[in-house]
Order: structure tokens, then sequence, then C-alpha cells
């Protein structure tokens, strides 16, 4: 059959919409059989036009007999918007979708082969018309196998007026520029389905648009200049640069894909990096809505409930300030209100409370968060509780000012609140008195019964001075067993006694401890302002001389610092620096004196005495130095190298080939309480190859009692090196007979205090008959030092005292002058 096109034209009023009365038109087509029949059958089919906004829907009837009835036909209306509309709509939306080209195409095909097969003379025409006058144009339809289209004139000039269409893109129809004047064939089952009949040319366009990429050029629809049945395939060439464009493009749309979804992965992972650091943070982390009137909280961490014992839902949407201290006056607030102000960032530490009501120290950072624009947004506060930190720091500043055994002030403080005492002073014209205080004695009691009990003595003599004190005095605890006081506002000498005397009656009565009793004295120097200085550091120092004035005054006294003092204090201390070096200079002596045995009248033995021989001074007496060396510690060297000299001495003389006699050295109390004593007299004995029966150590009563359990263990193991002990200056410590029978001695010692009064003083010779008599019951010898005049003498023999040691017999001599008397063989008389 033959098919011939008949185009109409229908012009629509200019400002008026298209109408379906308007463009109803009629189209004729001639139908003549291929097989030579002449016989014309013309068929009127009827053309109805629906607009819908500015597009323009074209729809034919469904088919027609031979005679030209039509058989059936639609609601013109219902057909458009059923069918054209609803494939139309589908179609596009397929081809606009973001799926794969293949997919798009393939589904299209589906669609339109769907509703062809059902309605295979249906056409739906859709185009967009920008002009007010537009065309509706309709095509015949075959029945049989085969379509001649007519010549592009022929075509052209039915269009006629119609705005051109060369570049108008149509949906699955091809226009009629694209048509050739050649018949085409079509597949028998294809009859009625444009899309089957072109399934060539569509293979074709789909591997371009697959293959090429034009699929980005389908906004507006696809070119039906790709839909033609004779299209050439694709050559390799094509193939190979569309193959090579589509990897290309795949493989650079994968790289910015996995690109992209790389750095969303490392955004992520960074955020919930963040958001796990913060709800590990041991501090307290809470963000702020600044831009809200209250500032509510809109976020806390964990940390924040374990330190404040609020939960985050107390916590969200309250202000901040539950958390501040109630009634506690802190400046550092209003630093912290200035820079929200301000929007800045602070630092500050503060008082806060826990949910228990408990007080914490807060160190508080603050700082604003901003967005893009500059703007702050929120604010973040960390919280750190730096109690703990805050308790050390108290508690080193607190070290830094007080005694750690007294709890009083300590050198520091002194210092710091005497000069305030003088200030105040030189304001209202008042003065100041500063006292030193030193227990008398105390350096017995702390080694005998040991550190406890010394510290709790210092405790209780520190509390009952603080309890002298007025609100504008101070009491410290300067080290050892020494006490500084300071007494402000003093403005007469009756004051300054008064306060004196308050201080002597703290010793009256005694320390108690536990069920003991503790007697303790005092020696106190004072110096006022500003008549001895105008200085903490001087006053400080005129009162320790006084302090020592005062021990040399018999102790348990006080003494007012006077200028002269300081000449005496300066040759002690230039005497404290001289006998630090005088054992390396060589410049201490020994001298011996004899000890003689009354019944044989022989000298057994000698007494070592230490002198020390100053190249300027010239011989300093003992009892200058020794007390000072006691004090300063020097006697525990001394002592050391008295008892090594004279050991030394000794063999010296044996092997001289001298009459052998005994040494007998003094081990004073700070040699006694040296816990290697005993380890270092026998290293001495044993160095100087001396006989230890040939050594005897002498020890003072006052030192065996104390901690008699402790000084019994150290004299048994003195005795056990083989060396004779004695107790020296007997009868002076009040010395219990039940302790003394406990001690390994072998000889007492009776004082000079009493043995130079036995003729004229019955007491002296009655105690120094008891002495006799108690030693020979213990089985102890007993020796009388001091002998100066023959009334003693005789005495000593009437009553049997064993030997005797004084003047009237020998004064000590030098090593040369004793080895000439030893020499001589005879008995030492004067």
């Amino acid at each position: 059959m033959v098919a011939k096109f008949r185009f109409e034209r229908c012009d629509a009023r200019e400002g008026q919409g298209p109408r379906v009365a308007d463009i109803e038109r009629r189209m004729r087509m001639l139908h003549r059989p291929m097989d030579g029949d002449n016989t014309v059958v013309v068929i009127e089919h009827k053309l109805d036009v629906i607009a819908e906004a500015d597009w323009i829907i074209g729809a034919g009837p469904e088919s027609g007999d031979a005679k030209g009835r039509i058989v059936a036909q639609d609601s013109p209306e219902s057909l458009v918007k059923h069918r054209a509309g609803c494939i139309l709509r589908k179609c596009s939306s397929i081809f606009l979708s973001r799926t794969e080209p293949d997919r798009r195409f393939k589904t299209t095909r589906l669609d339109l082969g769907q509703h062809w097969m059902e309605r295979p003379r249906a056409h739906r025409l859709r185009h967009r018309e920008p002009a007010p006058t537009w065309t509706c144009w309709s095509s015949a339809w075959i029945l049989r196998s085969t379509l001649t289209a007519l010549p592009e004139s022929e075509f052209l000039s039915g269009v006629g007026s119609r705005p051109t269409t060369s570049t108008r893109r149509l949906l699955l129809l091809p226009e009629g520029s694209d048509m050739k004047a050649k018949s085409t064939d079509l597949q028998p089952r294809a009859i009625g389905s444009l899309a089957l009949a072109r399934r060539a040319a569509v293979r074709v366009a789909v591997s371009y648009v697959a293959l090429v990429g034009a699929w980005i050029l389908l906004q507006n629809g696809i070119p039906m200049s790709l839909f033609i049945a004779e299209a050439d395939p694709l050559s390799w060439s094509q193939l190979f640069v569309g193959w090579f464009f589509i990897i290309s493009t795949g493989w650079l749309l994968f790289l910015l894909m996995n690109r992209g979804l790389t750095l969303i992965a490392e955004g992520q992972e960074a955020l919930r990096l963040r958001d796990r650091a913060i709800e590990s943070s041991t501090n307290a982390m809470i963000i702020v809505e600044y831009r809200r009137p209250n500032l509510p909280i809109i976020s806390v961490n964990p940390a924040f409930e374990r330190i404040t014992g609020y939960s985050s839902a107390e916590a969200l949407g309250r202000n901040p300030s539950f958390l501040e201290a109630a009634g506690v006056d802190q400046p550092e607030l209003d630093a912290v209100r200035l820079a929200v102000k301000e929007q800045r960032s602070c630092h500050v530490v503060l008082r806060s409370f826990r949910k228990d009501g408990t007080l914490y120290w807060n160190d508080l950072q603050l700082a604003p968060v901003r967005d893009d624009h500059g703007l702050v947004t929120h604010y973040v506060a960390v919280l750190n509780d730096i109690t703990e930190t805050r308790k050390y720091q108290e508690e080193l500043a607190r070290r830094a000012n007080y005694d750690t055994l007294t709890g009083l002030p300590n050198r520091n403080l002194l210092a710091d609140r005497a000069e305030r005492a003088i200030v105040r002073a030189k304001r209202y014209g008042h003065g100041m008195v500063m006292t030193f205080i030193d227990l008398d004695n105390f350096r017995v009691i702390n080694d005998s019964l040991g550190h406890a009990v010394g510290d709790n003595i210092l405790r209780l003599v520190g509390e009952r001075l603080a309890c002298c004190l007025r609100e504008v005095d101070t009491v410290a605890h300067v080290g050892g067993d020494e006490f500084v006081l300071v007494f402000g506002e003093q403005d007469s000498e009756r004051a300054i006694y008064a306060e004196l005397q308050r201080i002597m009656n703290v010793f009256v009565l005694p320390f108690e401890l536990g069920e003991r009793e503790f007697f303790v004295t005092a020696s106190v120097g004072i110096a006022t302002y500003p008549m001895d200085a105008d200085k903490v550091e001087t006053l400080l120092q005129h009162a320790e001389i006084a302090m020592y004035r005062a021990k040399d005054a018999g102790r348990n006294t006080f003494q007012f610092f006077k200028a002269e003092m300081t000449a005496s204090v300066h040759e002690r201390l230039a005497l404290e620096s001289w006998m630090r070096r005088a054992v390396q200079r060589g410049e201490l002596v020994l001298h011996y004196q004899p000890q003689v045995d009354l019944r044989t009248n022989r000298m057994f033995g000698a007494e070592v005495l230490v002198r020390w021989q100053h190249p300027k001074l010239g011989l300093i007496s003992p009892e200058k130095f020794i007390p000072l060396a006691e004090q300063t510690g020097l006697i525990v060297s001394i002592g050391e190298w008295v008892l090594r000299t004279a050991c030394a001495q000794n063999r010296a003389w044996q092997d001289a080939g001298l009459p052998p006699i005994s040494v007998a050295v003094n081990i004073s109390a700070r040699q006694f309480r040296e816990r290697n004593l005993v380890a270092v007299v026998a290293h001495i004995v044993k160095e100087s190859g001396l006989d230890p029966r040939y050594v005897e150590l002498e020890v003072t009563e006052s030192v065996i009692m104390q901690n008699v359990d402790e000084v019994v263990k150290v004299l048994q193991r003195l005795k056990s090196l083989g060396l004779t002990l004695s107790i020296d200056d007997f009868g002076t410590g009040y010395s219990s007979l039940s302790y003394l029978k406990r001690f390994p001695v072998d000889r007492l010692k009776i004082d000079r205090s009493f043995v130079r009064d036995v003729a004229s003083d019955p007491d002296g010779a009655a105690i120094t008959r008891a002495v006799i008599n108690l030693g020979h019951d213990l089985n102890l010898r007993v020796i009388a030092e001091g002998v100066e005049t023959k009334e003693q003498l005789d005495f000593l023999n009437a009553h049997q005292c064993d030997e005797r040691q004084g003047y009237l017999f020998s004064r000590p001599l030098p090593a040369q002058e004793f080895e000439a008397l030893l020499r001589q063989g005879e008995t030492p008389t004067e």
C-alpha cells in the first residue's frame, strides 16, 4: 500500500489558546493495492488535537474498515489524556533519570513496545511550540508491509508555512526533514510499532548514546536523526573512542567519588575521634549556647558528671552559674563575665560546689566558638578539679611558713611577722621585744629517752608558750629546742618584765607524757626595739647572744642584751672556728695525771686530760672549750683523737720497757649516744696493739642514768672488749642503787666537790664515806679525785678508800714529763 501524507494548517488567534473545536480537521488517505489492483480506497480519519498548556498532543483513531467506515473510535479527550500522556510522561521521566543509559533505553523500549502493540495505530505527537502560531499535522499509517516516503521537496511543500522543524527535538518520532525518498522494509510483526520497526536504528542509536556518551545531550530529548533505519554501524575507531571515553570517564568518576567518599569518611572519623576524645577527657567540658539570653548548657561530657556530681539531664538547659559557690566572694567571676561580654577567652581559678555540697577548686578555661562568618555562636568551658593540687600547694606553703613538729610559725614566717611588728612600732611609737628561748639540757632527754619523747615535750612547750601570747604577739619554733617570741606594742619596762615572768612560769609545772612527768627549764635572752637594733636579723642575733649569757649564768634564767656581749659572742664564734681546725693542725695535746694505790702507794694508772695549745692564745683551759665542743658536736671527733693518741702512747711506753699502766679516758655524753661507739673503741684499741685491760673508760653518772636499759647494753658490750669501766663524778647524778648494781662497772670515782670538804663539811664527809662503803659492798674499787691536802688524804685512808688522784701527788703532766716520772718508778708526791 502506498500512503500519502496530507498536512493541514490550523492557526490560532493571537492572544487566545487553541481549542479542540477550532483545530478539528479531516485527513483523507488513498489506499491502492500493491498487486496491480487500481481500486482506490479512501479512508477518512478524524484527527483531534488537544492543547495542554504550551504542549501540542495529537491522536488518531484506532481503525477503519475497507469501505471507509469508522469501526470504533475512542473519546479523543480520554485517548489523549490516558494513553499519550502516560507514554510521554513515563518515557520523559526515564530518559531524564540518573540511571545508566543502557538501562534507560531498555526500559523505554519495553514500555513503548507494550503500548504500541496494544494500540498499533495510535500515534502521539509532542513538541514544544514557541510561537503563537502553531501547526497541527498528522501522518498516515500503513496496513501492510511497505511504506514509501514522499520526497523531501514534496514533504516541505506540504508543510507550508509551518515553523522550521530542523532544530526540533521530538520524542521517538522522525522529523519530516529526516525522511528519505526510498522505501523501508518492515517486519510483519512490527506493523504499527514504530519502535520495533526501527529496531535496527534504535540499536545503532542506543550504541551511540551508550558508547559515545551522548546521554549528556538528552536533557531536552533524543535527536531523531539517530533513529534512521539506514544508519551505518559504528566503526571500530568510534567504538574504541567510545569505550575509551566511557572507561576514562568512569575511572575519573570512580576516582572522584572514591576521593569524595574518602574525604567524607575521614571527616566522619575525625568527628568520631573528636567525640571520643571529649568523652574520654579527664577534664569536664561544657558547651554553652551563646545566642540564647540565658546561655544554657547544651552539652556536657562524662567527666563533668564525675567532677560535679550533676548528671547531664540535670545540667542541660541551665545557666552554668548554678555551679558557683554561693555566698563566697570571688572577684574572678567578674573576669569571666567581662570575657563573655567581650567575646574573648579567659583562664581563672574558682571555688565551686559539687552536688553534694562539697567545695572544690575549679581551674576554668573559657573560649568562644565562632562560625564561618566570625560570629560567636557558642562557648566551650573546660573544668579541671585541682583540689588535690591546691591542697598540695597549700601544704607546701604551710611547710614553708610553719614548723611541721609543733605547728608554730617557723623562722621564715617569724621574720615576716617581726618585720610587721617593727613597722607598727615605728608608726605608733611603740616598743617591740624579741626573746630567744633555749631549753636547758634538752639534748640529754632527747638522746636518752628517744626522739619521740623529745618531740612530744617540744609540742607541749609550744602549746604553753602560745597560751601566753596576745593577738599582736608571735611565737615561733626556729629549730631544735629553740623558740622565739615577739611581743609587740611594749611601752614600759614593767610590761616587758611581766611578759618575761609569764614565760618563765611556763616551765614551773612539769610536762606530763602519759604517766611520766618531765621538768624542763629554759634560758631566755631578750633584745628590744629600738634600743638594741632596728632590724629583725640584728634583733634575733642579739637575743640569741643574751640567751647564751643566761646559760653561762647558770641556766633557768633570762638576760637582757648588752653591747659588751657582742665581743664575747665574737670570741665564742672565733673559738669555734679555730677549734674545728685544731685537730688537723696538731694543736691539741694530752696531759696525764697519775693515779696512786693507797695501799701500795704505787702509781697504777693515769687519767688522760686534753689541752689546747693555741699558737696565738697559748694554753686554753678545758673549761672554756670543752662545753663549746659539746654544743657544736666537735667533742665526738676530739674524743676519738684522745682515745687513739692515749692508746698509742701507752703502747709506746710499754714497748720502751716502762712499767705497764692503764690510761683512763673520759667518754662524753655526746660520744656515748653515738650508735657506733663500741665499734669505734674496739677499732682504736685493736689498731694501737694495746692490751684492752690497760684501757679504762670513764662515764659520768648523769649519762648512765638516762635510758638505763640501753646504757646497760652498751656498757656490757664495752665490757666484753676487756676494758675497765668506771663511773665518773659519782654522787652528783642522784643514781638509784637498784640501777647501780645492774651496771657492769669496775670502779666508782668520788667527785672532787665531796672530797674538797671532807675535813670541814660533815655532809661532804658523810657522802664520801657512803660512796666508799657502797663501792666496797658492790665489790667495786673506789678512787677519790681532787685530793690536794694532807687532811683529805688522812680521811680517805681512815675510811679505806682504795685509790687517789690529785694535785697532792702530781698535777697533770705532758707526755714527756710523765714518761720521765714513769721511768723513775717512784710514787709522785708534791
